[in-house]
């Protein structure tokens, strides 16, 4: 057999091993984390985890933890009155969205996760222990503020968007 093909099959094994080897590990990381409780729609401000993000505390059982992370923002809606709120993952990518305002979801989304990252470098700057919120309000009294939420291994940010009478309220 030709010293070339015999390198290219064996290399063709090794990408193949390769690949199958990250297949399995993709498949047993979303099984892992399937299997961690389905979290509810509240959140515990008197529990932080050692990033300074307020962690998730389970009431109930929600069927998926999309469903559950549409509950927690309905509830910020319903109860605080805020216009907007969406649940951004670490890249900025819109999990749950609430239904009013939605025309802002990426935008908050996106602007959520960078002042969450703000939030984590100043703790290393500044003599901050846990940062719960990041908050802007301009000078119409609009307000967008930025919750680092954590499940497990998953990081989130809750992000709202109010108005002045909203502002009020808070």
């Amino acid at each position: 057999m030709n010293p070339l093909i015999f390198a290219w099959l064996l290399s063709s094994a090794g990408a193949l091993l390769f690949f199958a080897a990250g297949a399995t590990w993709f498949k047993q990381r979303a099984l892992r984390g399937a299997g961690h409780s389905a979290f509810g729609a509240a959140l515990d401000p008197s529990r932080t985890t050692s990033a300074g993000a307020v962690a998730l505390r389970t009431e109930g059982i929600a069927t998926t933890n999309s469903q559950a992370l549409q509950a927690i923002v309905d509830a910020e809606v319903a109860n605080t009155g805020v216009q907007s709120a969406v649940i951004a993952d670490e890249i900025g990518l819109v999990i749950a969205a609430s239904s009013q305002g939605s025309e802002h979801g990426e935008a908050l989304a996106a602007f959520g996760v960078y002042l969450a990252e703000v939030g984590t470098r100043m703790r290393s700057a500044l003599p901050l222990h846990q940062v719960r919120s990041v908050v802007v309000r301009d000078d119409r009294e609009t307000t967008l503020t930025v919750r680092p939420l954590e499940h497990g291994d998953h990081r989130f940010a809750l992000v709202t968007l109010a108005e002045p009478k909203a502002a009020a309220q808070r």
